[in-house]
């Protein structure tokens, strides 16, 4: 389950579990949720009705925690990928993608390199992660690194719609 079969990584995430799927004599079949937090609930409902070996959650809502926990009950085998630590208290199996390290392991390299004019390329509706976690991530590693502020220039392409073309045109 997951929100865009055609975003990368996502897209890579489930041709990797495809694969292993295969090996073991199973087939993966894509749901979509096209970030329709909406629709979540009633997607899963209908998986109710159907027989399913398995759950891989690529992604986390946390208002469709009653439909998780119903489907776990029934003995889905369930896991979820989470990007927020502060979710690892949920009853469920998941992996934690640990961004926040990650930006910092990307933020030194970046900085190691000399570059100094930065420039996230996101969604609009991702700009609050923007502004609350990546920019505080670089800029923290700007000021570990001794480098000085002034010289640190910070700069948003935003763009609509998850699509190479939207990401494209907004270059």
């Amino acid at each position: 389950i997951l929100t865009f079969l055609d975003h990368h990584p996502l897209s890579k995430y489930f041709s990797l579990i495809s694969e292993a799927c295969e090996q073991k004599g199973y087939h993966a079949i894509p749901l979509q949720t096209h970030r329709q937090h909406s629709e979540i609930s009633k997607q899963l409902n209908e998986l109710e009705q159907h027989h399913v070996d398995g759950l891989v959650f690529l992604g986390y809502d946390q208002r469709a925690y009653d439909q998780y926990l119903r489907l776990w009950q029934t003995s889905h085998a369930m896991i979820f990928r989470l990007f927020d630590p502060m979710l690892c208290n949920i009853p469920f199996d998941y992996v934690l993608v640990d961004h926040c390290r990650s930006s910092e392991l990307l933020a030194s390299h970046i900085l190691s390199e000399g570059w100094n004019d930065i420039i996230f390329v996101t969604e609009e509706e991702f700009m609050a992660i923007i502004d609350k976690g990546y920019s505080r991530v670089l800029t923290r590693e700007w000021v570990r690194q001794g480098l000085q502020r002034k010289d640190f220039v910070r700069k948003t392409i935003l763009y609509k719609g998850r699509t190479a073309q939207s990401r494209y045109e907004a270059v």
